[in-house]
């Protein structure tokens, strides 16, 4: 009766949208200083047409800035629906407005004078209890005009600290068919970078005199890789216009917190956008802003309770003459395995060998690089193994009193 119950209920749903619904036009990007970014493409049908190709991004648009004092910036077309603009100027003093020709239809923005954005006072990250994700918060400046409430948006970049999961000093030399010793084989660290895309924005409406306070932006999950070893974040933050913000929220909410078939259309979202040719919707909110305030924050692991992972596997063979090694190691090589153990037993001059996954051994090979970035602070942090107890131990197959061949990592708590 379930299975005919659910089976029942798989029927293709066809939305029927009006043709004003469809293809829209998406504008992405804000006007201001500097090199200025629009990125134009269509939103894509609910139920597109069997073999139908539609190319997303716009690439034959006109685009222009215009200002109330007739000033006038044209962008140019950087590829897949991207139109830039560099060393653009602004003046807090003239409205300015995007202006879009795509064919035969034409779109303004209403209007707006840009922004100035209050400098970032401090960041901090804090956690609450120690099975708790780490949060950061953020406090901005007093602003200078503190009757009127603030709305900002922030961008976060960020770069964090990864070691290898396993560290090894011998590699497989497939000329000499043994393994090859060597100091310093793999880097000892590497960085990564990411850029957050959930959408962060704030009001100080609750706040005393306008001035946001500890304002939660977003966690680290206290068992990420980001907090193993170090953390920082690059924060940008723009003042933004109550449209604007309202625009996010809505936006945020239709796809990010519901993200479901009854979630509100894309077209019914605030916009600032206008088709002064037709009465097709358009999708985006053009922002303007004066200047933008940028502040950097620093985690050390050992300031937080973290829940490191394991995720590291070896696989152990046993008992192989050298020939059967060296197949193995051509196998093992074009899998993604490299050596990290060796063992020969006399008097049989057997060999076990021991493999693990070049990702595991060198962080190249997880994304990171090496160079270590000109902002990072000197000095090591405290490895976060250094707290677990025998760690050394886990790693060495030579350690006798440990099975290290036969041990199961999953059963083993690293927390």
């Amino acid at each position: 009766m379930i299975i005919f119950m659910l089976s029942g209920c798989i029927e293709e749903y066809d939305a029927e949208l009006p043709d004003n619904e469809t293809k829209l036009l998406v504008v992405e990007g804000r006007i201001h200083p500097g090199q200025c970014v629009f990125r134009l493409r269509r939103s894509e049908s609910l139920t597109p047409y069997e073999n139908e190709f539609v190319m997303p991004y716009v690439i034959d648009a006109e685009l222009s800035i215009v200002g109330s004092d007739d000033s006038y910036f044209q962008l140019k077309h950087w590829g897949e629906g991207i139109y830039i603009y560099n060393n653009l100027m602004l003046d807090p003093d003239v409205k300015y407005s995007l202006h879009i020709k795509d064919g035969n239809d034409t779109y303004e923005s209403d209007p707006q004078y840009p922004l100035a954005t209050e400098e970032i006072k401090c960041m901090i990250g804090r956690q609450n209890t120690s099975e708790n994700n780490i949060d950061v918060l953020i406090t901005t400046e007093a602003p200078s005009d503190a009757g009127n409430e603030k709305y900002y948006r922030w961008e976060v970049y960020e770069t964090w600290e990864v070691h290898p999961e396993i560290t090894t000093t011998i590699y497989y030399d497939f000329e000499k068919r043994k393994p090859i010793s060597k100091l310093d084989l793999y880097p000892k660290r590497g960085w990564k970078d990411s850029v957050r895309h959930e959408i962060i924005v704030g009001s100080s409406s609750r706040y005393d005199r306008q001035q946001i306070q500890n304002l939660r932006i977003y966690d680290i999950d206290r068992a990420n890789e980001r907090i193993y070893y170090g953390y920082s974040a690059d924060v940008i933050q723009r003042a933004i216009s109550k449209g604007e913000y309202e625009y996010e929220l809505a936006r945020r909410q239709a796809g990010y917190e519901m993200g479901g078939l009854f979630s509100p259309l894309p077209s019914s979202l605030p916009s600032n956008i206008r088709c002064t040719s037709s009465n097709k919707h358009v999708i985006g909110y053009v922002g303007c802003s004066l200047f933008a305030t940028a502040g950097r924050l620093f985690l050390a692991p050992n300031d937080f309770s973290i829940c490191r992972i394991k995720k590291a596997k070896t696989i152990s063979h046993k008992g192989l003459s050298e020939y059967e090694t060296y197949e193995l190691a051509c196998d093992m090589q074009d899998y993604g395995w490299g050596l990290c153990g060796w063992n020969v037993k006399m008097p049989e001059s057997t060999i076990t060998s021991e493999w693990a996954r070049v990702e595991d051994l060198d962080v190249r090979w997880q994304g990171a690089y090496i160079d270590i970035p000109y902002f990072w602070p000197t000095g090591d942090y405290k490895s976060f193994y250094q707290s677990i107890p025998y760690y050394e131990n886990f790693h060495n197959p030579y350690y006798d009193d440990f099975d290290y061949y036969n041990y199961d990592y999953e059963d083993y708590n690293y927390e």
